[in-house]
This record gives structure tokens, C-alpha cells and sequence, in this order.
């Protein structure tokens, strides 16, 4: 880990195993924070991929990013799309290959 300093204050760099050109990022949106809750779980369990975060967007729908290779990020995309319907919650579901 490579710490650098710029107008005095410490970043931490931490090296990603992920190569730019097999990045991708992996999009579920549901209609309930619970449902986004139980497919972000299914979806880093399912395959090697990085939760970046997620959003409330509005009237109940949430949005949770994953990150990794893209086949990983296919792979959890596919599992965490199976588990929303599995609710009843899916909205909508993308994969961005080298974003």
C-alpha cells in the first residue's frame, strides 16, 4: 500500500487486482431497501466482484453497484436479477463492460 501525500493530507492507494480492460460495473435496482439488501448479498456471494455502494433513489427503489472482471460482474448481476424476481422487487438490472 503506497501512501502519498498532496496538499497535506494522506491517500491511501490500494492496488486493485482488476486489469481497466476487464473492468465492469453491475447495476440492480428493486422497489425496497430490503429486497437491494438480499441481492447485494446473493450478488457477492455468487462471484468475486466489490459492492461500490448503493443509492435510494426515490419512492422506495434502491440501486446497488458491484464492481470486478466483467464475467464476474455477469455472473452477479444474473444471480442478484434471479433473487429480486425471486421477491417480486426487480426494476431493472445492467452490466457496463469497461465503464
Amino acid at each position: 500500500m503506497d501512501i502519498q501525500t498532496h496538499n497535506n493530507y494522506k491517500l491511501e492507494f490500494i492496488e486493485s487486482p482488476i486489469k481497466f480492460g476487464d473492468a465492469a460495473l453491475g447495476l440492480v435496482t428493486t422497489r425496497s431497501f430490503p429486497a437491494i439488501v438480499g441481492t447485494a448479498d446473493m450478488r457477492l456471494k455468487s462471484s468475486g466482484v466489490i459492492l461500490v455502494g448503493y443509492e435510494k433513489i426515490g419512492s422506495g427503489y434502491c440501486t446497488a453497484v458491484v464492481r470486478g472482471g466483467i464475467a464476474d460482474v455477469r455472473l452477479a448481476v444474473e444471480s442478484g436479477s434471479k433473487i429480486a424476481e425471486k421477491f417480486g422487487q426487480l426494476i431493472s438490472h445492467a452490466v457496463i463492460p469497461r465503464p
